[in-house]
């Protein structure tokens, strides 16, 4: 059974927070969206606190951009809106 569209789809531009990054999502899945199926989508804009890593193992339903070099936030935000599909954002 395919997953339903999402509603909400919730946008992370990240670079070198991973400590925060890591709360963020926790407390973004233990509280999901009620009023339909959310997605996650972090971007990386090039950090070297291996946050990529670990969104990719401790948050595998997490959508991941992982940039090689900080794009600057303008850039890494509209990555992850073209990526987005829910109905808010």
């Amino acid at each position: 059974v395919p997953s339903p569209a999402p509603s909400l789809s919730i946008l992370i531009v990240h670079w070198n927070t991973c400590p925060d990054l890591r709360e963020c999502l926790r407390s973004l899945y233990a509280h999901p969206y009620t009023r339909g199926a959310q997605e996650i989508i972090v971007v990386d804009n090039g950090s070297t606190d291996h946050a990529a890593s670990m969104v990719w193992q401790d948050f595998p339903q997490t959508t991941l951009i992982a940039n090689k070099c900080n794009e600057n936030y303008a850039h890494a935000t509209n990555q992850a809106l073209k990526r987005a599909s829910g109905d808010y954002l």
